[in-house]
């Protein structure tokens, strides 16, 4: 079985969402960060950031990836500040360009 799942939820197909943290080593070495502490962070901070998803009453109360705050040492950073951030999806890989001549606005 693949790691990558589908989800029906009613009528829509939820897909599953690929975030990779990719840290700035540099950044972390001017900082007297080490990558264990690091990743230390970064694990608390989206078990954090899913309880703020699972919190959120709709769509647009879910908070961004990108605005996520890491704690390292008592100092509070934004996750760009230490790390690229790369999101994919299943429905990227799905999507086809056929696909917009089926897309109708006024359905919404």
């Amino acid at each position: 079985m693949s790691d990558e799942q589908e989800f029906e939820e009613g009528d829509e197909t939820m897909y599953e969402v690929h975030v990779e943290f990719e840290p700035y080593e540099e950044r972390l070495e001017e900082l007297g960060i080490s990558l264990d502490a690091f990743e230390e962070a970064l694990a608390r901070a989206i078990d954090e950031h899913f309880d703020q998803v699972d919190a959120a009453t709709s769509e647009e109360s879910v908070p961004e990836v990108e605005d996520m705050q890491i704690q390292i040492g008592g100092q509070t950073y934004r996750i760009t500040e230490l790390a690229d951030i790369s999101i994919s999806s299943d429905y990227d890989e799905e999507y086809d360009e056929d696909d917009e001549e089926d897309f109708d606005d006024s359905e919404e």
